[in-house]
């Protein structure tokens, strides 16, 4: 019975979580006071229209990329 609880409680770590819209735009604008869509373009490796696909929520995994990419990069200018 013990098995069962343990299967049943089982997380998938590969489905992230979306922001929501408003959170979405917030992190577009503490975006833009450190950098734009072309430069997140070059470090992501990607096209400018993947970077704002992400930003208007169609491209979800790379939003979660960019959203920890933002706070590390947040934390790193106020430790300064």
């Amino acid at each position: 019975m013990l098995q069962d609880n343990k299967i049943q409680s089982k997380i998938n770590y590969r489905i992230k979580p979306q922001p929501s819209f408003e959170e979405r735009e917030d992190l577009k604008a503490r975006t833009y006071k450190f950098t734009n869509q072309t430069n997140l373009a070059k470090v992501f490796k990607t096209s400018v229209q993947n970077i704002n696909a992400a930003f208007d929520g169609r491209n979800p995994s790379l939003m979660n990329k960019l959203k920890v990419y933002i706070e590390n990069f947040e934390n790193r200018l106020s430790n300064n």
